[in-house]
């Protein structure tokens, strides 16, 4: 509620860069893998309400919110791709040749979100075939 009674809550809409800098505060706090998706969690949620409080509001477009909720839904995607590949580096080790890829398809592809628009997303990923296996203590196959 806090941020709803600063009289910067009218301005500009956060743009990618500060919500991911605001987001980063928060997650440094974390104290396990649990409590940052917790955070993330409450993070996602206490800006939806923002959001949602600005179109109540009048202060912010039907177009616009839909920019904005598309621009927290990247944020949020490319912070927990980071935290999963990391978590996946700590406990199996990296696949030669590793690549990923996160698509957005739908209204997040489209950035026309709504706050109950759902993530349609496809991840794609490539490795090194010729050295298939990941080179942590608990070795997995690329494919797995």
């Amino acid at each position: 509620m806090d941020a709803v009674i600063d009289p910067s809550f009218f301005g500009a809409l956060p743009e990618d860069a500060e919500l991911a800098a605001s987001l980063e505060r928060s997650l440094r706090q974390a104290q396990s893998y649990e409590d940052f998706l917790d955070r993330i969690r409450i993070y996602a949620q206490e800006q939806m309400f923002l959001i949602g409080t600005r179109i109540l509001s009048g202060t912010v477009s039907a177009e616009q919110a839909g920019e904005a909720f598309a621009r927290l839904a990247d944020v949020l995607v490319r912070s927990l791709h980071r935290a999963i590949e990391d978590n996946f580096t700590r406990l199996y080790g990296r696949v030669a040749g590793q690549e990923t890829a996160i698509l957005a398809l739908g209204k997040l592809g489209g950035r026309e979100m709504t706050a109950s628009s759902d993530l349609d997303l496809i991840v794609v990923y490539d490795f090194d075939r010729e050295r298939p296996e990941s080179s942590g203590a608990r070795p997995l196959y690329g494919a797995q």
